[in-house]
Order: structure tokens, then C-alpha cells, then sequence
């Protein structure tokens, strides 16, 4: 089945199901990850949550040697976990701080935000 088709049958559920997500004409479009989860809580969402880490992107300084120095930067991603049994819903937004510094040294952060009306 094509990508597009099952967007359109997600939506297509979603939407008969009650969980499609409204936002006025004016708030501005955010992108989310989304993962759709049958047994999940307010206590292990962020477990869901975690699998989406920010893409991260490294440029190496000089040559590759005892004293190279790499800078690893990434941007926040929105994610979304939705309880497909109980239409229940929870917005994170992970991003990495050390921002700049060896890929190794970015640590996850995950902070759960309420979602857009």
C-alpha cells in the first residue's frame, strides 16, 4: 500500500473515530511525529515518545586525528502519541542540549507540552 494511502486511511480513522486533531485557520501548521498505541498511559507515553529523537547532523573540524573537534547540532521534533482505544493524547517535544558539541555529549530531553486548540 502507497504512503499516501494510508495517510488517507489513518486520517480517514482518525477523523470517524473522533480523534482528528482541529486547528483553527489562523494557529500556524506544526508537523508532528505520531504514533498510534492501543495499550499505552500517561506513564509510558513518553517511552512511545522517546523512539523519535531529533535527526542529528555533525561536521568535523580539521583533520581526523588525535585533535579533531566535531560540532553535532539538531532541531527540536513535536511528537504526538495518541491512545487508539481511549482517544486520549500527549505532545512532547524532544531536542538535544550540548547543542555544538561531540555527537556522544547531546543529551535527550523530553518535555511534554499541551497541545495547540
Amino acid at each position: 500500500m502507497k504512503r499516501n494511502s494510508i495517510k488517507a486511511l489513518l486520517y480517514g480513522a482518525l477523523t470517524a473515530s473522533g480523534m482528528g486533531i482541529s486547528v483553527s485557520a489562523n494557529a500556524a501548521i506544526t508537523q508532528y511525529q505520531t504514533e498510534i498505541c492501543y495499550l499505552c498511559s500517561a506513564g509510558n507515553a513518553i517511552d512511545f515518545a522517546k523512539k523519535y529523537p531529533p535527526t542529528v547532523e555533525c561536521k568535523i573540524n580539521g583533520p581526523f586525528g588525535w585533535d579533531y573537534t566535531q560540532e553535532c547540532y539538531s532541531q527540536p521534533r513535536d511528537v504526538l502519541i495518541i491512545n487508539a482505544n481511549s482517544g486520549q493524547k500527549w505532545y512532547y517535544q524532544l531536542n538535544h542540549t550540548n547543542q555544538g558539541k561531540f555527537r556522544n555529549e547531546l543529551i535527550l530531553n523530553t518535555t511534554e507540552k499541551n497541545l495547540p486548540g
